[in-house]
């Protein structure tokens, strides 16, 4: 993790959310989605899943424009971020053994490429 308070940064969030739906209110809240430019990512009988990416003020405005239909569930990830231009946040430290062990038990590490990292 690193400190970008000081930075120039990109940021985004993502967010998924399963509302209530029904004949009568699927439309609206397609056009609800549309006008946030969030992604339904499954539709059934009665309930709708967005999907968005944005900054906190966009998602939360879509968080509030669907309450009236009644949220079931809502994840969302935080707020990541990437320096603009060429600086980097990357690491430049070895991985420590114990975390390079867990991403290579857990086959979230590529074998025989060396990539940096970003630890909890």
């Amino acid at each position: 993790m690193s400190d970008l308070s000081n930075e120039d940064i990109v940021a985004r969030e993502l967010c998924m959310l399963k509302v209530r739906c029904n004949n009568v209110n699927r439309h609206e809240l397609l056009d609800i989605a549309n006008v946030f430019r969030a992604d339904v990512v499954d539709l059934a009988t009665n309930s709708i899943i967005l999907q968005v990416v944005g900054d906190e003020d966009k998602i939360n405005g879509l968080v509030k424009m669907c309450e009236p239909y009644g949220i079931r569930e809502l994840s969302r990830t935080g707020r990541i971020a990437m320096v603009r231009g060429t600086k980097t946040t990357t690491v430049h430290e070895p991985e420590p053994e114990k975390i390079a062990r867990m991403h290579s038990t857990q086959g979230r590490r590529v074998e025989g490429v060396d990539l940096p990292f970003s630890s909890d």
